[in-house]
């Protein structure tokens, strides 16, 4: 994601990751902007990325970056979310067709 934002390339997230809501963070704490999903998921996701402070995101990828295990980083990611936002539904079953994207100004989450 940051060579891709050093040489002007956009990136996004398309699928059932972007619509996972205790991931939101880490995507954003990794610097991801543009989000893809279906529609049935997007209030979900938009209210998850308006209670996340995108500082506080980059911590939490920081300390993920340390860890060597999936378990472990789910864990700590799960903790996370948990301590800082609101619970949602983590699961969308998809009953429309098709893709509807997030994208969120990068300098609004800077």
């Amino acid at each position: 994601i940051d060579a891709a934002k050093v040489r002007g390339i956009p990136v996004s997230m398309c699928g059932s990751l972007a619509a996972e809501p205790h991931l939101v963070p880490l995507l954003i704490g990794l610097g991801l902007r543009m989000f893809s999903m279906t529609p049935n998921s997007l209030p979900h996701i938009k209210k998850r990325i308006r209670e996340i402070d995108s500082t506080q995101a980059r911590q939490l990828t920081d300390e993920v970056m340390t860890m060597s295990t999936a378990e472990e980083i789910e864990a700590h990611v799960l903790a996370w979310t948990g301590a800082r936002c609101e619970k949602t539904q983590s699961a969308f079953p998809s009953t429309a067709p098709g893709f509807i994207g997030l994208h969120y100004p990068a300098d609004k989450y800077q």
